[in-house]
């Protein structure tokens, strides 16, 4: 990590949004989630759940998300039932 910190007045600036989300400290209540099925993740404490596929220890997104931060917390789900999660990097 370079501990950089960029700031800008544009809410809509393409460096806001991520499509793709790398996770460190991977668990796994059950099974390992399978690569190539849509679940869903919540990516804050009472954010909307978007849509995700798994592809290695990244979720790739349905749809961008805004203002991701390393050491938010990714949890995952397939309907109404948590799998786990990880740690955004």
């Amino acid at each position: 990590t370079s501990n950089t910190i960029y700031v800008t007045t544009d809410l809509n600036d393409k460096n806001l949004w991520t499509s793709t989300v790398s996770l460190q400290d991977l668990h796994w209540i059950d099974d390992k989630p399978k690569r190539h099925k849509t679940y869903h993740a919540r990516l804050r404490y009472q954010g909307p759940l978007v849509a995700c596929t798994f592809a290695g220890n990244s979720l790739r997104l349905g749809e961008p998300v805004r203002g991701l931060a390393a050491g938010q917390s990714a949890v995952v789900y397939d309907h109404d039932r948590i799998l786990g999660g990880g740690i955004v990097t």
